[in-house]
């Protein structure tokens, strides 16, 4: 098993072989934690954290962060579904759905100031003790801003792999 343990996938974690739709998980957390300010899964331990990789559903994004974008929230969710083929196919189909969010119309409400998101999982999660407030989003960007980043982190990485370079070994995370 090779892989930090806040980011795998699930079928990773189980040992399977990895594939692009690990990296999507991977990306699904990483989103996760921008806007939500924490991990999709925290623990005592590395066991613990991958156990509810394998087995727990994600709190929702929005119990963390009442601002985010309903299609923002629902695509970290698919991405971070435990069954790989219930993802988004390429890192392409995210990259144009995060393109369409980020070009919606902002919301009505005005984003709350940076530090305005507290962890509200002082049972889930965190392993039955009393969380620590963390701040988010990360640098106080807008959210879109953020969403804009990662479209084009994901554009980059699909321009590096139409190079066509060959599969050496285990993918890795």
């Amino acid at each position: 098993m090779v892989g930090t343990a806040a980011y795998m996938a699930p079928e990773q974690a189980l040992g399977g072989e990895p594939d692009p739709r690990c990296d999507l998980y991977a990306l699904g957390a990483i989103l996760y934690e921008m806007v939500c300010g924490r991990p999709p899964f925290v623990g005592d331990s590395v066991v613990a954290v991958i156990s509810q990789h394998i087995n727990t559903a994600p709190i929702a994004p929005s119990w963390h962060n009442r601002d985010i974008l309903p299609d923002l929230e629902a695509l970290i969710v698919t991405l971070l579904a435990k069954v790989p083929d219930n993802r988004p196919k390429t890192a392409a189909i995210v990259r144009e759905r995060l393109a369409q969010i980020a070009a919606s119309p902002a919301p009505a409400v005005q984003p709350a100031p940076v530090g305005h998101l507290e962890r509200r999982d002082s049972a889930n999660n965190s392993g039955g003790r009393r969380a620590q407030d963390r701040r988010g989003p990360v640098d106080g960007a807008p959210l879109h801003d953020e969403v804009r980043v990662q479209g084009a982190l994901l554009e980059a990485r699909d321009n590096r792999d139409r190079v066509s370079l060959p599969h050496r070994g285990a993918h890795h995370h």
